[in-house]
């Protein structure tokens, strides 16, 4: 009979940063494909600013809270010109 005790090997643990960076990918991921079934196309000048402004947490929420994409498409072009002048 073998004494010898075999633990399981250990999770790797992420680190709060880890974590962090990780819910950020996946919250961007997701804006842009709504983006994406929005209309919205990848290389146009909407796009890019749409990019630019998803940089920002508030923003992307801001995005995904409204339920129309009609006006999530506008809010990017008012957010770009208004929004920004603060």
């Amino acid at each position: 009979m073998d004494d010898k005790v075999t633990s399981p090997p250990k999770n790797k643990t992420c680190s709060a940063e880890d974590y962090l960076r990780q819910t950020r990918e996946q919250e961007v991921h997701e804006t842009m494909q709504m983006l994406k079934q929005d209309g919205v196309p990848e290389g146009s000048d909407l796009y890019f600013k749409a990019l630019d402004l998803f940089k920002n947490s508030v923003c992307r929420v801001q995005y995904k809270n409204m339920r129309d994409p009609a006006n999530r498409v506008d809010w990017i072009e008012w957010t770009w010109t208004k929004g920004k002048q603060k």
